[in-house]
């Protein structure tokens, strides 16, 4: 690992990217996801996951398996529609 992997995020990528987040989770509750949009939103559910682990350890982890649970229903309901404008 390199010293820069080790640091925080500079506050400017971390506002960016809770930004794409928001607007990924936006779009979806709009119905105007595709397969991108999903790939973004499971990035904040498994960096939470992290967190909570690393200062919890691994109990209580049912909000966590609930929510991918749901991001892998909507993207699989969505490819056998073959219509990834509506969620």
């Amino acid at each position: 690992m390199t010293r820069d992997m080790l640091l925080p995020l500079p506050a400017t990528i971390s506002r960016h990217r809770s930004l794409e987040h928001h607007v990924a989770l936006a779009a979806l509750r709009a119905g105007n996801c595709n397969i991108e949009l999903i790939g973004r939103l499971f990035r904040p559910v498994y960096l939470a996951y992290f967190v909570h682990e690393t200062l919890t350890g691994r109990r209580s982890l049912e909000p966590f398996r609930i929510s991918e649970a749901a991001l892998h229903t909507v993207a699989a309901r969505i490819k056998a529609a073959g219509d990834w404008s509506a969620a």
